[in-house]
């Protein structure tokens, strides 16, 4: 029967607009065979097939009989679809290479005669030689390694075997080879002189070839005897010290078998260690060590093949001689490490280093304070700080620095002083006998027992949870509250001397998602102390899984797969999509800033098909080719843009009254599900241009946040302030005395009442940056906002943190060059790139997000790579920050880099890629942010121009720890948003969408044990237990 390829969702364009369906037709236009096919081996074969879009089968004949068949999918109309067939030749000779559509006559075609396309190949018989053969090294009596190289192309195994004066040496299997191979044998001559080393490809005959005679292949090769020798800068001498052993280190040149290395002092023989080797290509070192008596001046002469068992080239290089002073050694107490807190009547660990040398002395430990616990009945056991008890001794010796570790359980707790003595019996002369004492202060603690009830582990949290807590001790107990986003590697303050209640509700909304989070609780009491840590469980508020709500949501890190490779499921008409700007996925929706140079809108696309829903309405103003990205928020998508009020003015004589514009930055609230807008205006000054530039809105702390540009300020929008008409018209610069009368325009362009007009923007604060321009998205996190400032000049710039509620400054930090960028904050750090001039330092910064103080700072050169990105923060092994830039004045700059966000060293750094073609790709940018996804992929573009060109012509995909591309497209590049498996980014007015046509089938959403609100249960092992995991799915089965 035939069927019909319309096959699934969406339906080809042709079939969506036209009422009658067109009838089928499939042709294969274009077949590419392998450019040399041999007999046995695997080669490709490849068609591209024009057709209608649909289901239909493809089939590859050869010499007239069907080899392979595929089931091809396409949804494109009258587009092309490739098709590769893998096809392994079993006779050589001409072949006949047919691609044949519909080769089982399944679909009803409009021309049935045009589904094949035929080709001749040629199949050879392959062809294996040796074509090099290189000894690496030629020693008597050593292993060397010689290096066997081969050509052909075959997918049989063959043996390769190795000689040594025709005597068989070694034979190596091939598995198969494609175009070149290099192989290694080892060869250990007996005796000097001239050698014949000999290959033979295919020794045993296993692959029929189309030249069976040039499988062999000889070279010469002497073999010489090795050379032993010593140098000044081949042996290190550091500073000698009496009555300790001191270790002298020697680099032997050249290589032997076997051989020793002596040490001479005045002639006498002190030491001798023996050096073994089996390869020509190691390398031996050895420590010779020497401990003299007394001080003076010495001579040292080291031999290398002290015993002259090793017959050489040169008999006169294997010894070098050294003058030294040795002096009196000085031993210090450096340091004496405990751990944070000591325990009472637990074994504590304290760790002493001494620098220094010397051979057989003691270091002694010593305690003094500290008083009884009010446990304790012996009235005795107080210390006090003029009386000491020994916690060890211990005999060493040493060259250096090293370590003596003391095991001490205290009897008392409270403040106590641990004191060391170095050599306290004076075994050793020193130069300096007055330092080898140090004490330290240190506290012990009676131990609180703290159990940590919730979260148990394993456990996905969003919104507000309660972290619930046991800690149960005889005297009051204050509690501290810690989290950590990477396994404990680093922890970040939540709540400090909070109640000793068992309860503390966390709004988990201030922190990204991720899971590897842990919850630390501290409790402390008097001379008392405890603390533990939750098991990893995960956050997931802004579900970046399945949706991207704003920009650069969650630090820029998905956890969410992508693609593994550049899969195209949609392109979107040009819909004038806004260069450099991002998209957000809210409810199967995406959001694109839109413009036709002039005008901005917000258009709204199906996720799934990429059709367009609506366009938001009323348009604003587009200026200042701002790059701004939307965000969403409790149903709504909020984008600011230019605005102009309109104050008409009418003098008391005149009839005619004259428009006066006040500039203004103009918020677009826009219902997300129709489309329709509110605009809500925040004027800045007559005449004058003011515009939300590039940083787009924030939601966060459940309202928005959004900069003003030249109007230097950032606002937070609520209801404590509003702008009036009154407030307008007093911005209009005009002469307000008299009886002039004044009146504002409304949206559709009638002059109004000033107390009319009702299009002020409300705001709790406002904030104004010291710099001329403020062009950030806002971040948020614990209880801040954090917002750049920056000049046009590119020569200064400031980050400042700002209070939440109240809109006052809590600090600023200033830097070289300015912030441009929008701030991500994650993991108790706030992550920043700065653009810089040509005379200027750009780089990348990481700060305390609670104090600014600087945690690192990575620097380029001056006047290179400066940058308007947004770092990305991805919280793999201790974290790492990715950022992109340059290209502002010239594309030689652009970069994409990895940095390690502990300490900002660059992992990998990446300015340009050469594809297969070899055609250089420059990637990364200044208006670019990169995105990284949970299976450790990250996405940057590739742009078009430098300077103030916005346009991108690629997207790439790079391995997150390596740098190395996993795939690229010349489609799309804008900073991408990632949700359900998918890449969404945009290029040329156009929104690209690559990933799998469905979304995902089945998530787990939640995994939950028992719980009791006062105590919460604990799971024993052997009692059914039940728990409750929650699944989102399709479908049904």
């Amino acid at each position: 029967a035939r069927i019909t390829a319309v096959y699934g969702q969406p339906y080809p364009v042709a079939f969506q607009v036209l009422r009658e369906r067109p009838q089928v037709d499939l042709k294969p236009v274009r077949l590419d065979p392998p450019a040399r096919a041999y007999v046995h081996t695997n080669c490709t074969v490849t068609s591209i097939i024009r057709n209608n879009g649909g289901v239909f089968n493809v089939s590859l004949l050869v010499d007239g009989n069907p080899v392979a068949t595929k089931r091809t999918y396409s949804v494109w109309s009258k587009g092309g679809t490739e098709v590769s067939f893998t096809w392994r030749p079993e006779e050589p000779g001409r072949h006949n290479l047919t691609v044949y559509c519909d080769y089982f006559n399944e679909i009803s075609e409009s021309d049935e005669t045009n589904n094949a396309l035929t080709m001749f190949v040629d199949v050879k018989k392959p062809d294996l030689k040796p074509y090099k053969i290189k000894a690496r090294t030629n020693l008597v009596n050593m292993t060397n390694i010689v290096d066997v190289y081969i050509r052909g192309t075959t997918d049989e195994a063959f043996n390769v075997a190795f000689f040594e004066d025709d005597k068989f040496i070694d034979k190596k299997r091939v598995s198969g080879i494609s175009g070149e191979a290099e192989l290694n044998f080892s060869w250990k001559p007996r005796e000097e002189g001239l050698h014949t080393l000999s290959v033979k490809v295919d020794c045993d005959d296993e692959v029929e070839e189309s030249d069976e005679g040039n499988n062999f292949k000889s070279v010469m090769v002497w073999a010489g005897l090795p050379d032993l020798f010593v140098s000044l800068e081949r042996v290190e001498v550091p500073v000698l010290y009496s009555n300790a052993t001191n270790p002298i280190f020697v680099d032997a040149g050249g290589i032997a078998p076997a051989f020793n290395v002596s040490l001479f002092v005045n002639g006498t023989l002190v030491d001798t260690q023996r050096l073994i080797a089996e390869s020509a290509e190691e390398k031996l070192n050895t420590t010779l060590h020497w401990k003299p008596n007394r001080t003076g001046r010495y001579e040292l002469r080291v031999f290398v093949d002290s015993g002259n068992e090793v017959s050489e080239r040169d008999e006169q290089n294997n010894n070098v001689t050294i003058q030294k002073e040795v002096v009196l050694p000085d031993l210090i107490p450096v340091a004496a490490d405990t751990p944070p807190h000591l325990f009472y009547n637990e074994s504590n660990r304290v760790r002493v280093n001494i620098s220094g040398a010397g051979d057989d002395f003691n270091v002694t430990l010593l305690v003094s304070g500290g008083h009884c616990p009010d446990t304790d009945t012996d009235e005795n056991c107080t210390l006090n700080e003029s009386e000491s008890e020994v916690i060890g001794k211990k005999n060493i010796s040493f060259y250096g620095n090293t370590s003596v570790s003391f095991t001490w359980k205290p009897e008392r707790v409270g403040k106590c002083n641990l004191t060391v003595l170095v050599d306290p019996d004076d075994d050793l002369y020193e130069a300096n006998e007055t330092n080898n004492n140090m004490t330290r202060k240190v506290r012990v603690y009676e131990r609180i027992p703290v159990e940590i009830i919730a979260p148990g582990g394993g456990e996905t949290w969003k919104g507000t949870k309660e972290i619930r807590w046991n800690a149960s001790f005889r005297k009051p107990v204050s509690i501290d509250i810690w989290y950590s986003p990477n396994r404990g590697k680093k922890w970040v303050v939540i709540a400090q001397n909070t109640e000793n209640d068992g309860v503390f509700a966390w709004d988990t909304k201030t922190v990204a998602d991720g899971y590897d989070y842990s919850i630390k609780i501290e409790a402390y009491a008097e001379d008392a102390y405890g603390e533990a840590k939750s098991n990893l469980f995960t956050i997931s508020n802004r579900g970046t899984e399945k949706s991207w709500k704003g920009f650069h949501a969650n630090a820029g890190f998905a956890l969410s797969t992508t693609p593994n490779a550049p899969d195209l499921l949609w392109t979107s008409p040009n819909i004038g999509a806004v260069p450099s700007s991002s998209l957000i996925i809210a409810n199967g929706k995406i959001y694109v800033l839109c413009t036709d140079g002039r005008k901005g809108w917000v258009t709204c696309l199906d996720e799934d098909t990429g059709n367009t829903e609506w366009k938001s309405n009323p348009r604003g103003e587009w200026g200042e080719m701002s790059w701004a990205t939307p965000a969403y928020y409790n149903g709504k998508i909020y984008v600011p843009m230019r605005g102009t009020i309109t104050v008409w003015v009418q003098h008391p004589d005149s009839m005619v009254a004259n428009p006066y514009s006040v500039g203004a930055v103009a918020l677009h609230e826009i219902d997300a599900a129709s489309g329709d807008a509110n605009v809500y205006y925040y004027p800045g000054g007559t005449e004058e241009t003011v515009n939300a530039v590039n940083g787009g809105a924030l939601a966060a702390y459940g309202t928005v946040f959004f900069n003003t540009y030249n109007n230097r300020t950032y606002y937070k929008v609520g209801s404590e302030h509003k702008f009036t008409g009154e407030d307008i018209v007093s911005l209009a610069k005009v002469n307000k005395g008299g009886n002039y009368l004044f009146r504002l325009q409304d949206d559709t362009g009638r002059p109004i009442a000033v107390e009319d007009w009702d299009r002020g923007g409300g705001y709790d604060w406002a904030f104004r940056v010291d710099e001329a321009y403020a062009m950030s998205t806002p971040g948020a996190g614990y209880g801040n906002i954090y917002v750049g400032g920056g000049n046009m000049g590119f020569n200064s710039g400031k980050l400042y943190c700002v209070d939440e509620a109240t809109g006052k400054r809590n600090w600023k930090r200033s830097y070289p060059a300015s912030v441009f960028c929008s701030p991500t904050v994650v993991g108790g750090n706030v992550y920043i790139t700065t653009y810089g001039s040509s005379a200027t330092t750009s780089g990348v910064y990481a700060v305390d997000a609670m104090n600014g103080e600087r945690v690192w700072d990575h620097r380029w050169k001056t006047s290179e790579r400066p940058s308007d990105s947004t770092p990305a923060y991805a919280p793999f092994d201790d974290g790492y920050v990715y950022v992109a830039g340059g290209g502002g004045r010239t594309l030689k700059d652009t970069y994409v880099a990895c940095l390690d966000a502990t300490n900002g060293n660059l992992k990998w750094d990446v300015h340009s890629i050469k594809d297969e073609e070899g055609e250089e790709h420059y990637i990364g940018y200044w208006t670019n942010s990169p995105v990284v996804s949970i299976d450790r992929k990250v996405f940057v573009g590739e742009p078009v121009g430098g300077s103030m060109s916005f346009e991108y012509q690629g997207l790439w995909c790079l391995g997150a720890l390596t740098g190395k591309e996993i795939w690229h497209t010349e489609y799309g590049g804008s900073t991408v948003a990632i949700a359900n498996g998918r890449i969404y980014t945009s290029g040329g007015g156009k929104v690209f969408a690559y990933g799998p046509e469905h979304l995902p089938d089945l998530v787990v959403e939640s995994i939950e044990t028992p719980e009791d609100h006062d105590h919460g249960r604990k799971i024993y092992a052997g009692v059914p237990t039940p728990i409750n995991v929650t699944i989102k799915n399709i479908g049904e089965g």
